[in-house]
């Protein structure tokens, strides 16, 4: 089953900048630890998700390992996961899971971003939960086994361009 969800063409697209792999593994971590910073100290961080997405992730992926062996079957793992967290939110947020091992161009607001990963036969996939406008560029293989997303966007190619919520 695919999840897509397309919209009208955006209108003034956020404009993103190219970053290398080891700058936007900084920036995640950046962003994680001001994101405990400010849970730890009670500040809302801008993502307003009613479930523990962290535990129910953690627990689709002890399934999904289990239940899901070698690498054809990659792409059944990002569809459970983006399944699961489209579930959560009930289509209030965007939502990109990626294989981290590729080049990408992604460059969200990380106030209103929520960002945790998932290891899946030692590959790291990025799990994104955001409201946009942001511009997210595929610079390796497209398909199941590499990346889903979910939300109001346009795509071409291996570029979506998602839209606010």
């Amino acid at each position: 089953m695919t999840i897509e969800a397309t919209t009208a063409d955006v209108q003034n697209p956020q404009r993103t900048t190219e970053m290398t792999q080891e700058a936007v593994n900084q920036r995640i971590a950046d962003h994680m630890n001001a994101q405990k910073s400010a849970e730890d100290s009670g500040v809302d961080v801008g993502v307003d998700l009613s479930i523990d997405v962290n535990a129910l992730i953690n627990s689709v992926v002890g399934w999904v390992n289990d239940a899901i062996h070698g690498n054809a079957e990659r792409q059944a793992f990002v569809q459970t996961m983006l399944q699961t967290v489209t579930s959560s939110i009930s289509g209030k947020h965007n939502i990109m899971i990626f294989n981290m091992q590729q080049g990408f161009t992604f460059n969200p607001d990380w106030s209103s971003t929520w960002f945790t990963s998932q290891n899946y036969q030692g590959i790291q996939f990025g799990i994104w939960v955001f409201r946009g406008p942001v511009q997210f560029v595929n610079q390796g293989d497209g398909g199941w086994i590499n990346w889903g997303f979910f939300g109001s966007f346009n795509r071409n190619g291996g570029t979506l361009d998602f839209n606010s919520l």
